[in-house]
């Protein structure tokens, strides 16, 4: 199982990196100086790569289930459900908050209109990877709470987490799939890992708070 999750985890970053490598190249076309007038033609855009790379995600996850299931000894085909399309709206309205509002901040705080460009380009691209990398713990999740044999996933981090993430995954709880949200944040390269059959360890679900 390891071994499987070591592969996906590579795997999702690979997918990561794309997004953002594709997200760089569309970032000329939201022009700082004409923001209101290029802003929505600009988020069409990137939500187009998100749903893209989301599906792209969502399959990688798929095969990884299946991957961890047969590595269980679980017998039966593995139960996959997709995540469901975001609505542009939602995509749009995080690109706001990050793009939009990320160059105001920035603005207001003193810097340049290219500081502040490059200020709402890491906020922005943060967010765009994390809808994406959102799109494989979904399908983990919903896929384990509809597969009689799924007991749960465990947190795996990746080798530059944050001490918030490695706090939660170090605890080496079990979470429900029917109970725990995933919490994540901009950058966060973390997997849920799927575990199949066993006793599921009781764990008090993440619950954000104002400061998360």
């Amino acid at each position: 199982m390891a071994e499987a999750t070591d592969r996906y985890r590579r795997a999702a970053q690979a997918i990561r990196a794309g997004t953002l490598r594709d997200f760089i190249k569309l970032w000329p076309a939201l022009d700082p100086r004409r923001l209101d007038e290029t802003f929505p033609g600009w988020a069409f855009a990137v939500q187009t790569l998100v749903e893209r790379d989301r599906g792209t995600m969502a399959g990688l996850a798929s095969d990884y289930l299946r991957a961890v299931r047969f590595e269980s000894g679980v017998p039966g085909e593995a139960v996959i459900l997709l995540p469901e399309r975001l609505p542009r709206e939602q995509i749009e309205a995080s690109l706001s908050a990050t793009a939009k509002a990320g160059l105001y901040t920035a603005l207001r705080s003193g810097r340049s209109l290219d500081e502040a460009s490059k200020v709402a380009l890491v906020r922005s691209s943060g967010a765009a990877a994390r809808l994406v990398a959102n799109a494989g713990r979904e399908t983990v999740r919903s896929s384990l709470a509809a597969d009689p044999q799924g007991t749960g996933w465990r947190r795996v981090t990746s080798p530059s987490a944050c001490g918030f993430c490695r706090m939660l995954a170090g605890r080496g709880d079990v979470y429900s799939a029917e109970t725990a949200d995933f919490a994540s944040h901009d950058w966060c390269g973390c997997a849920a890992e799927p575990v199949y059959g066993g006793d599921l360890q009781a764990v008090r679900p993440y619950a954000p708070s104002t400061r998360r």
